[in-house]
């Protein structure tokens, strides 16, 4: 199956991309930049960036289903609007695409961070109001892109929200992992009040819904 991937090269995506190559099929990602994380693997390469529609049809053009993982990742604030640029319009230039070019399915990795929290012994799960109106501008264009996804027709949609993510393929490293470098490196205190939920990155990409 010919399989387009936005954020191939970020935290998910390119474990992603190693088991989607494992199962055989043919993948063709959007590179914003090149990224070491993909480095050596037999994928066709686009360049160009989400919200550059002539990128989206290059990526598209010929396949079937795409994963949709770029995102702009911030716990600073909005970035002078790039937050909900990347994360918001740019899910909506994608799924325009999508819609054009009759693929079948599109699997969007939203964010935990999408969902209203507060009470800290409430479970979350999807039936958890959205975080539409959160003053963390990451929050509230997930929330936005996740609302704007789910209420999309024609193509099959599918949305996975994992929660903080940890295992292999962590290059850069991600905002987690610097976390624990510094748990490591004695940096910052291990015993906090409260809790944490971690999700393993090799389980996420299980449910890669490629049938």
């Amino acid at each position: 199956m010919e399989i387009a991937v936005t954020g191939a090269g970020g935290r998910i995506g390119n474990v992603l991309v190693r088991q989607l190559l494992e199962a055989g099929h043919q993948v063709r990602v959007l590179e914003r930049r090149k990224r070491t994380s993909l480095a050596g693997l037999p994928v066709q390469r686009i360049e160009g960036n989400i919200n550059d529609p002539k990128s989206i049809d290059t990526l598209l053009q010929g396949c079937e289903v795409v994963y949709h993982l770029a995102a702009f990742v911030s716990i600073s604030g909005g970035h002078h609007g790039m937050v909900e640029k990347v994360n918001v319009e740019g899910t909506r230039q994608l799924v325009s695409g999508a819609i054009n070019h009759g693929l079948r399915r599109i699997i969007y990795f939203g964010s935990i961070h999408a969902f209203q929290t507060g009470d800290p012994e409430l479970e979350i799960d999807e039936n958890q109001p959205l975080a539409i109106d959160s003053s963390v501008a990451y929050n509230r264009s997930k929330a936005q892109a996740l609302k704007f996804i789910l209420n999309v027709r024609g193509p099959e949609i599918i949305a996975l929200c994992p929660t903080a993510v940890i295992g292999p393929g962590d290059y850069e490293p991600s905002y987690t992992g610097q976390m624990l470098l510094m748990m490591h490196q004695g940096k910052l205190p291990l015993l906090v009040q409260g809790g944490y939920n971690w999700v393993d990155v090799r389980d996420i990409v299980q449910a890669r819904c490629w049938r």
